[in-house]
């Protein structure tokens, strides 16, 4: 069983997750950086600047996955793998947000149709008896009204 106030709890992981989206967003900007750097070093310069992501490998002792590791990471641009794990960030926490929020309106939504059950039960006085204005019922009847029908024992 959780020790934290619901609706606590329920905000802060709200904050967390919208938080990681946010973070997410860092390596995708990096990535949309990269790209325009390299153009604007294209019209400058007049020729490409590649970045492929094996320049992120230097060290050459993978074995025989090396060159086929190389292959790979020649033709993917060197921001497109924090790309990915930006993306892939964003999407988890914009998912767990919104079933943060759903869970914060639920508990709200809880809260107020208890309140207004309670609010309901107070101003119904349909059911209340004239003397006391009481609805919760009561096992005997009160002493003074025993006593004016002549039941006094």
């Amino acid at each position: 069983m959780s020790t934290w106030f619901p609706p606590l709890r329920a905000r802060v992981m709200l904050a967390f997750w919208s938080t990681l989206a946010i973070a997410g967003l860092a390596p995708v900007l990096y990535l949309a950086g990269l790209l325009a750097w390299q153009v604007v070093s294209f019209f400058q310069r007049g020729s490409w600047v590649p970045l492929p992501a094996s320049v992120l490998l230097t060290e050459h002792s993978f074995g025989p996955t090396h060159t086929a590791l190389m292959w790979v990471l020649s033709k993917v641009h060197v921001g497109a793998i924090p790309a990915v794990v930006g993306l892939a960030m964003m999407a988890l926490g914009w998912i767990r947000a919104r079933r943060q929020y759903a869970a914060i309106r639920a508990l709200r939504q809880h809260t107020d149709d208890r309140l207004q059950r309670v609010r309901d039960y107070q101003n119904d006085h349909s059911h209340a008896a004239s003397f006391d204005a009481r609805r919760e019922p009561f096992i005997s009847e009160p002493r003074s009204s025993r006593t004016a029908v002549g039941g006094a024992r």
